[in-house]
């Protein structure tokens, strides 16, 4: 009663020394991701607090919780119903954790709530009518008598698969254009940061797009269950890694010494005190760096300065003296 995830019942004899000693490769490298990713969390962050925090947390942690359970119950360690709802359960926060990881740091790029709510909508979605349901397939296969529910579980969790991804990639690809518009603003102080970092989100859309392919492959073979199961983690590893470091560099960009819409932040970082613009979960800046272009624009228009076009977004390299007038040189570096 095995399927292409591993996660229906005991491999017993079917998997061969070699195949064991790469599951095993795949177990450690996953693990010993997630301790890197726990010391850049607690490293990184100042305050343990927020949703970027809590999610990243949960999201790394669910990996060598999934791994563990899934180790146990492909070799038959325990009763095989009483560990498939843990399997399931590290799944869950596995992938809809890191996928909140992408959420929580999409409001940085995103400055219409209409579109956040609706990348939030569809990440409930999938947990609840694709991967809620799909798991309780797996749960429902195992129960004695029941076994012929098994087939219809490899169909689904396959199609699960493909969902999931293309739900990832999508943030990730709404990350990369939304990050082109708001980074013109500033591209012309901080030329180079916003080269690097926009570098890094393209980078990030394709490592996701590759490893989940592979990923894809692997279930849609129908061979390698077994091993799909342990590089199920290294897969979600690596992407959380990416991810932090990546959304990180981010938020450093598009962090500002004072920000005049009252909104919060969300995080303290330790590298600076600076308030990071717009992170509040569900609150938006409403004076992101077009706008307040826009604003010091007509204030200094109607005070008698002729600017012309000094602060538009089409020729900022030409007015970069304007930008650090109306903003100050304190604000833009």
């Amino acid at each position: 009663m095995a399927s292409q995830s591993g996660e229906t019942g005991p491999i017993d004899n079917d998997v061969s020394l070699p195949e064991a000693m790469v599951m095993a490769g795949f177990f450690a490298v996953s693990i010993w991701n997630c301790i890197q990713t726990f010391i850049f969390i607690f490293v990184t962050f100042k305050s343990y607090s927020g949703l970027y925090f809590w999610s990243m947390t949960v999201a790394n942690a669910a990996i060598p919780f999934r791994q563990i359970f899934a180790l146990i119950r492909l070799y038959g360690l325990a009763p095989t119903l009483a560990i498939t709802p843990l399997v399931s359960f590290g799944f869950w926060a596995m992938v809809t954790g890191q996928s909140m990881v992408l959420y929580s740091r999409l409001c940085l790029v995103v400055g219409e709530p209409v579109k956040l709510r609706w990348v939030l909508g569809l990440i409930t979605f999938t947990f609840l009518f694709v991967e809620v349901p799909v798991s309780s397939l797996l749960i429902a296969s195992n129960v004695p008598g029941q076994e012929h529910l098994a087939r219809a579980f490899t169909i689904f969790e396959n199609c699960q698969t493909g969902l999931i991804s293309a739900q990832e990639a999508l943030i990730s690809w709404i990350y990369v254009r939304e990050a082109r518009r708001a980074f013109k603003p500033i591209q012309v102080i901080k030329g180079e940061r916003v080269k690097k970092t926009l570098k890094g989100l393209v980078w990030l859309f394709v490592l996701t797009a590759f490893l989940d392919l592979s990923l894809m492959g692997l279930a849609y073979s129908g061979q390698q269950f077994a091993i799909m199961t342990s590089y199920k983690g290294v897969v979600y590893s690596i992407k959380l890694q990416v991810e932090g470091v990546v959304l990180n560099s981010l938020t450093k960009l598009m962090r500002r010494r004072s920000c005049t819409c009252g909104s919060t932040a969300a995080e303290n970082f330790t590298s600076s005190p600076m308030t990071v613009m717009g992170v509040g979960m569900g609150e938006q800046c409403t004076t992101p760096y077009h706008s307040q272009i826009k604003k010091n624009s007509a204030d200094a228009k109607s005070s008698g300065e002729d600017l012309g076009t000094a602060v538009t977004t089409e020729n900022p390299e030409r007015h970069s003296a304007e930008l650090r007038r109306i903003f100050g040189t304190e604000r833009y570096p």
